[in-house]
């Protein structure tokens, strides 16, 4: 799978579009460019309750109804948060947290005050309305999320409750084969969206 999120609002992929799948995806996608052929958009909501100001609340795709059932269909999702004092990390399938820094030092843990304070997507990167927090993922290649209440600021704890948004673009896909097109992709002249696996990213445990 892949991530990204977004600094500015692009568009879904839609009929025609190119999508490249960079790193050891597996059969048939390693390294593929594949031309999308058709698309369906839903979307999801998932409402999360939780206690402050150390309950957690882990959330596994599988377990919402987010897994693709077939291959040559990827999910194209964008995430949204709903307004609260929850944070939200996103994990590999190793569930290692994504967006890592490099300083072992300064690793995500979303029990301590300050290293909670790295890596996490809230209603103000991501907001609920106006979902930045874009993945690709295909079968059996799959995230989780780990919802982290955060009201250390408030004086009596609290529950703390947050919504999820998925919007899904539902991606049927088919191996590009045509030799000039593949060409302008290399090149560049050609514009692909690029799902780079996340064992390209570089990861580390906490």
């Amino acid at each position: 799978m892949a991530f990204e999120e977004l600094l500015v609002q692009e568009r879904l992929l839609k009929a025609g579009d190119l999508l490249r799948f960079d790193g050891p995806w597996g059969d048939p996608y390693t390294n593929k460019v594949f031309r999308v052929t058709r698309t369906e958009t839903t979307q999801r909501v998932r409402l999360v309750a939780l206690s402050a100001p150390t309950r957690q609340h882990v959330i596994d795709i599988d377990d919402i109804g987010l897994n693709p059932e077939h291959k040559l269909f990827a999910y194209e999702v964008r995430i949204g948060v709903g307004q609260g004092l929850v944070k939200v990390y996103a994990r590999w399938p190793t569930n290692d947290f994504t967006r890592q820094l490099q300083d072992p030092n300064f690793q995500i843990n979303p029990a301590d005050d300050d290293l909670k304070l790295i890596g996490f997507s809230d209603h103000v990167s991501s907001p609920f309305e106006d979902p930045r927090f874009r993945w690709f993922w295909v079968k059996d290649q799959l995230p989780s999320f780990l919802a982290m209440a955060d009201s250390g600021t408030l004086a009596v704890p609290m529950y703390q409750k947050v919504r999820l948004r998925f919007i899904v673009n539902i991606l049927g896909l088919v191996e590009e084969t045509d030799s000039q097109t593949l060409q302008k992709v290399q090149s560049g002249e050609l514009f692909v969206s690029t799902a780079q696996h996340y064992e390209l990213l570089g990861r580390r445990s906490v």
